[in-house]
């Protein structure tokens, strides 16, 4: 999502959960900032919906008890062994106080993920890794999955504050292979996904019962006196994801001579944006803002609870919903 007219809003969804109590503020493309990639526009948080449209100036303070949100979804990383949303974030907020969320759900209720605040002095590059996602682990692998960028702020004043902007917004995953996209869970590795894999030492692939073997040199194990019938395979390295997750393998009729998993090594291993981060630690510490491990923001139907390892959101979408 560029956040050009010809793009937005496109398949994100635009709402505001609370607008008819604290007035209507929504994600919009516009031309307050510099545009990050060179096109002509980029997101503003609280430029679109019926009360965000009166507001006169890109100098204006962006307004208390706002919840704008942009959601995509669901789609389906099942074939994934990697995925990330990306954002090129402006932000100019009151410190640990109001705050640009990135996060994902699984049943559009409750979302979880990293936030930011502060004052970034500019455009800055920020990830959301989706192999790990606060309280939820890795959504490698699951179906039905919702990702949102919110900007949610408190009931207290913002001073000379600009709010946030947001530029070139990808949402990718990464599969092997053309045979490995739209593949089922226990689908078997495809020839071309092989051909582009080199032997991979010291996997554990382990059974149902925690029978184990690990992979030598040459990428090959052996689990030897696992009884007659069915059992699920399951490969693991440290810093490595697997397609297909699980394989499942029939002995009834004997020994299985050949099984194959691909595996890669996370690309966001080490990247990991932590709760309640603020981009400018001067400017927080300089207006006296505090912060607590736990911090909540709510009203009757709407709850943002970070520590610090993350957030969780709970609350309807829309108002209403």
């Amino acid at each position: 999502q560029p956040f050009e007219p010809n793009t937005f809003p496109g398949a994100w969804k635009l709402s505001d959960a609370n607008g008819a109590k604290y007035g209507e503020y929504k994600w919009i493309n516009d031309n307050c900032q510099l545009d990050a990639n060179s096109g002509i526009s980029n997101g503003m948080a609280v430029g679109g919906g019926v009360d965000g449209k009166k507001i006169a100036s890109c100098a204006d303070n962006y307004p208390n008890n706002v919840r704008s949100w942009m959601i995509y979804g669901p789609f389906s990383l099942t074939d994934a062994v990697a995925a990330e949303m990306r954002i090129k974030a402006w932000v100019y907020t009151q410190p640990y106080k109001d705050m640009l969320c990135m996060l994902a759900s699984t049943d559009k209720k409750t979302f979880n993920g990293p936030c930011v605040s502060g004052y970034s002095k500019g455009w800055v590059e920020e990830l959301f890794d989706l192999n790990r996602v606060y309280k939820m682990g890795s959504l490698l692998g699951r179906k039905n999955i919702y990702i949102a960028l919110a900007f949610i702020t408190d009931g207290s004043v913002t001073k000379d504050h600009l709010g946030v902007f947001a530029d070139s917004l990808i949402l990718r995953k990464g599969v092997y292979a053309v045979g490995a996209a739209g593949a089922e869970d226990g689908a078997e590795v495809t020839d071309a996904q092989l051909e582009a894999a080199s032997p991979l030492e010291g996997v554990i692939i382990t059974d149902e019962l925690g029978n184990w073997a690990m992979t030598d040199s040459n990428g090959a194990f052996q689990i030897a006196g696992l009884s007659k019938g069915k059992h699920t395979l399951r490969p693991s390295k440290e810093g490595f994801q697997f397609y297909p997750p699980t394989i499942s393998v029939d002995l009834s009729a004997g020994d299985v001579g050949t099984l194959s998993f691909v595996g890669s090594a996370s690309v966001n291993e080490r990247v990991f944006i932590p709760a309640l981060r603020s981009l400018n630690h001067a400017a927080a510490a300089a207006e006296a803002d505090v912060p607590t491990p736990d911090y909540i923001i709510e009203d009757e139907s709407f709850r943002l609870e970070c520590d610090a390892d993350g957030c969780s959101l709970v609350g309807p979408l829309e108002e209403g919903e």
